[in-house]
């Protein structure tokens, strides 16, 4: 007598190993949004960093030379001081969401967006940005808004 698989034991083998691919492709396509998360905060925290400087030495937040928007467009302003202190922000972009600006905090909430100024003055600043999964500190997925003062979850 021959030993052989019957089609019920094929059928369970191959749904068995359906479900491990599953598992492992929800497991990297969760990994890869942590990724984009850490790349944000690393994004924002050298935004702030190179705007407190410039606040410093320059005494102004406006000698960024900004207009309200996607702030990797600060870099086509010729008298912008913050590409002395931050020399990539023509680059800096968000890693998913490049294309969509956050004109809103609803905009922001809903769709993910670029890296986004809303206020530039004097003496503050305001930007506004996604995180998909949240990363520690900021644990919760979302908009949150930079600041002169930090980072702050937008409800």
């Amino acid at each position: 007598m021959k030993k052989a698989f019957t089609l019920i034991e094929l059928i369970i083998f191959i749904g068995i190993i359906g479900l491990l691919i599953l598992i492992f492709a929800l497991t990297v396509n969760s990994q890869k949004a942590q990724i984009r998360d850490l790349k944000r905060i690393n994004d924002v925290d050298s935004l702030r960093n190179a705007m407190q400087v410039m606040k410093t030495s320059t005494g102004s937040f406006l000698r960024a030379s900004c207009e309200l928007g996607m702030v990797s467009t600060c870099s086509r302003q010729p008298n912008s001081d913050l590409t002395t202190y931050l020399p990539s922000l023509y680059n800096l972009n968000d890693p998913k969401f490049s294309g969509n600006i956050c004109d809103s905090s609803r905009a922001c909430q809903e769709d993910g967006c670029n890296y986004t100024f809303t206020i530039l003055a004097d003496d503050d600043y305001s930007v506004l940005f996604h995180l998909e999964k949240g990363v520690a500190p900021y644990t919760e997925p979302g908009c949150y808004q930079l600041t002169s003062q930090g980072i702050r979850k937008i409800q």
